[in-house]
């Protein structure tokens, strides 16, 4: 946890002290907190303000916990006798940024910063996986600390960093995106050595005018980034990122490192291929596939305890990101042997011989289409996947729905249990598309029938089925997982 001198938050945010305690700058401050629930006696308060929250309204709180500090940009709520400082500031939420900008600064790790429509924290959880699992005389060793969670927006990321120790010799970020100008300004802050994208979808789609304005808005993650710096694409991904990219390198000097697909356009020239992933046989729950670095020539097998086709290219953007602090292929494969699957994406249960692919942390039309691929290649009597209401996807949510609806009857996919107000979009597709077709069988369910939708799909509850269930995070789509492994579990006692 980051600590100051009350002199070091006043210079880094530019904020006016006052208080009982303003003449100490010199007063140690033992760390930062925006969370009266969390504060700690000693450390200082940030108020900030929220689109539906204005953390002003607990400053009687923070003074009563022991608070040295108080930084609000609305002095008019202030605590009668609070015995310590003061800093009333333009913006809150400037200012807690600000202040971890001059950390970043302060203790100089190495910085990772990994950006994507879908990925970003697949690809951040294996990059902690292989620098933390160095062997201690591996010059790149050194204390790692990551983002924890999604903490990936603009209070997040500055609390990921004031969090990390002054020992901190690499950090790995990530940048999740609602708007534009979202990526630069954490850019900014965290100023990364190395930019990981991972690709560019179309999730918050809503808030851009067009596909572009998605693509320029992650793009900001190398914005910070010059000679000396590196940056990590999925050339296979997009076009237009491959050329803006290629276009960066050559003006402003940053090495790009192009991960690609084996036998897709942009493989040739790229320095990282990867082989098409496939199931590990004794274990529906790992990947294997090779990965071929320009500079080394031998491909290198990888072994990941994580489902999906998706975690090729991911493996591989993870390595090249940790190229840049010293590690070889060779290691970066051998450490993500060990990986932790992250609950709820693409987590696999085996129960009662029936395979349940749990993947409703949330949903886009690239997450729900490596979904239905990974359905459609474990060895499976049927296959059924259960699809809920995709958000935040704009004006053209229903076209989206509609073709993730055509893609699942193609996936190979027996029967389909299609949920939600969205959803019917879906439902509508995969029967446009299943027009003169035997399977898949189609059936959806509307808002108020989840119950119903859940009884149903007990029913393939059955040794050698697989079920993929999938949806946005609102929709809560766990409950349908939950349902089928109590009932599974149920079966074999």
């Amino acid at each position: 946890m980051a600590k100051f001198s009350f002199g070091e938050i006043i210079a880094a945010t530019g904020g006016l002290p006052s208080g009982a305690a303003a003449a100490d700058t010199g007063m140690a401050v033992t760390g930062i907190s925006t969370d009266t629930r969390t504060l700690k006696a000693g450390e200082a308060f940030f108020a900030l303000i929220g689109e539906n929250h204005d953390a002003h309204g607990h400053l009687g709180e923070a003074a009563d916990k022991g608070a040295a500090l108080l930084v609000v940009s609305d002095a008019a709520g202030l605590p009668e006798g609070f015995a310590g400082a003061v800093l009333t500031v333009e913006d809150g939420l400037r200012a807690y940024q600000d202040l971890a900008a001059y950390y970043r600064k302060k203790i100089d790790p190495f910085v990772i910063a990994v950006t994507g429509s879908v990925g970003k924290t697949t690809v951040k959880d294996m990059i902690g996986c292989i620098l933390n699992g160095l062997e201690p005389e591996n010059p790149a060793c050194g204390r790692v600390y990551c983002t924890q969670g999604n903490l990936n927006n603009q209070v997040g990321l500055p609390r990921t960093i004031l969090e990390a120790g002054e020992d901190t010799k690499i950090l790995v970020t990530e940048m999740g995106l609602a708007g534009k100008g979202d990526i630069e300004r954490l850019a900014e802050i965290a100023l990364p050595d190395v930019a990981v994208i991972t690709n560019v979808g179309l999730s918050h789609r809503e808030n851009f005018d067009d596909d572009d304005g998605i693509l320029y808005a992650k793009y900001e993650v190398a914005a910070f980034l010059g000679e000396g710096g590196t940056l990590v694409i999925d050339a296979g991904g997009n076009e237009k990122l491959d050329k803006l990219a290629m276009d960066g390198s050559r003006e402003k000097g940053f090495k790009l490192l192009r991960v690609a697909r084996e036998g897709t356009m942009a493989a040739g020239s790229s320095r990282y291929t990867v082989t098409r992933a496939r199931v590990c046989e004794k274990d529906p729950g790992v990947t294997l596939f090779e990965v071929s670095d320009g500079d080394c020539g031998e491909p290198v097998a990888f072994a990941v305890p994580v489902p999906g086709e998706y975690v090729g290219v991911s493996a591989a953007l993870a390595a090249a990101a940790c190229k840049g602090a010293g590690v070889s292929l060779a290691s970066a494969a051998e450490a993500l042997k060990n990986l932790k699957r992250t609950p709820h994406r693409l987590e696999p249960f085996v129960r009662g011989g029936m395979l349940v692919i749990d993947d409703t942390y949330n949903a886009s039309p690239d997450s729900v289409k490596s979904g239905l691929d990974y359905l459609g290649s474990v060895p499976a009597k049927k296959r059924v996947a259960v699809l809920a209401d995709m958000n935040e996807l704009g004006g053209d949510s229903s076209a989206m729905h509609r073709e993730i609806g055509a893609y699942a009857v193609g996936s190979g996919a027996d029967r389909l249990y299609i949920y939600g107000e969205k959803a019917k979009s879906i439902a509508d597709g995969a029967e446009e598309a299943a027009e003169g077709r035997l399977m898949p069988e189609i059936r959806y369910y509307g808002v108020d029938d989840k119950e119903a939708m859940i009884a149903d799909l007990i029913k393939e509850a059955e040794e050698g089925n697989a079920v993929y269930v999938k949806g946005s995070r609102s929709m809560k789509m766990e409950e349908a997982v939950t349902a089928l492994i109590g009932h599974a579990e149920g079966a074999e006692a």
